[in-house]
């Protein structure tokens, strides 16, 4: 859909155009790519080998990736599950999520693990769960890596402690373009799942 030539450099503009065209999808077609796009990633070798994985809950109104097959399957298998928790302004934890975890509202409207469930900050988490699958959600994803988000940072500051974790981006096939500006704070994902394909960088 995109070429190089065709991709804004201005981060706010791509935004704005990758956020119309993923809500113009219906829900039918959101659903259907939703479920392909997860089973690629449960038949991927690295979904295999995690014992953690840490995902996130898809804001469904604005056409996100939808996690909730990887939620139950992650705990069917016995993997330990991190969900996000904002923890302040630019900040997030992860913290344990279990069949039996209550969850409430966070500050974007996004169920997140109650306040009474213990969070790990980014140093805590990698040496906790070093070897954790990384989730990520993104508006646009690029073929070297880069991932556009909402501009809030919260993934890339705890992402930016060291750690092995495998890094993960999900969006639709129309979401990964050719190139995206990248800023030198910006962390890079691992692999790309689309409902089309995977990608390992």
């Amino acid at each position: 859909m995109y070429s190089a030539q065709h991709v804004p450099s201005d981060k706010a503009h791509f935004r704005s155009l990758m956020r119309k065209e993923r809500k113009a999808r219906g829900k039918t077609w959101y659903d259907a790519a939703s479920r392909r796009l997860q089973d690629r990633v449960l038949a991927w070798e690295g979904w295999e080998k995690a014992g953690a994985v840490a995902l996130y809950m898809a804001m469904e109104k604005e056409g996100e990736v939808r996690t909730d097959l990887l939620l139950s399957r992650a705990l069917a298998l016995g993997k330990r599950v991190y969900l996000p928790r904002v923890a302040g302004k630019g900040l997030l934890h992860l913290a344990r999520f279990t069949a039996d975890t209550a969850l409430e509202k966070g500050h974007f409207g996004i169920d997140e693990p109650a306040r009474s469930v213990p969070g790990l900050t980014a140093p805590c988490f990698a040496e906790e769960e070093p070897d954790c699958l990384v989730i990520l959600p993104a508006l646009a994803l690029d073929r070297s890596g880069v991932r556009l988000g909402y501009g809030g940072g919260y993934y890339d500051r705890f992402l930016s402690s060291p750690g092995t974790h495998v890094r993960l981006g999900l969006c639709f096939s129309f979401q990964l373009v050719p190139h995206l500006p990248c800023d030198m704070w910006d962390q890079r994902v691992h692999a790309i799942c689309t409902e089309e394909e995977i990608l390992c960088l």
